[in-house]
């Protein structure tokens, strides 16, 4: 299954990352150099999926985080060319916004 579902990616412009840095993930990209989307596929247990929703989540109740991760990020595409260096840049900030969101959802 997961391989017909990687192949409709595949055959819609997409391209496979393979793990990317966490092992039992595929990641998904689609755009080139320009990307417009990436996808995460996860099994369903997998203990990086409440990180990701948790960002996802605290970013649709957070404007100004949106607006500033959105800064952040346009501000290193005009910096860096190479994806490695444009990561390593915006990581501090990542786990930064990360532990922002997770204690968000602790207290809730």
């Amino acid at each position: 299954m997961l391989i017909t579902l990687i192949l409709n990616f595949i055959d819609a412009g997409y391209d496979v990352a393979g793990e990317w840095g966490i092992p039992g993930r595929r990641l998904l990209r689609k755009g080139g150099e320009n990307r417009t989307h990436h996808i995460h596929i996860y099994q369903h247990d997998h203990p990086e999926i409440f990180r990701h929703l948790a960002v996802r989540d605290y970013l649709m109740k957070n404007p100004k985080e949106v607006e500033a991760y959105s800064d952040l990020k346009e501000r290193l595409t005009e910096s860096f060319d190479e994806t490695s260096e444009y990561r390593n840049a915006k990581h501090d900030y990542v786990v930064a916004l990360e532990k922002r969101a997770l204690e968000y959802f602790k207290s809730k």
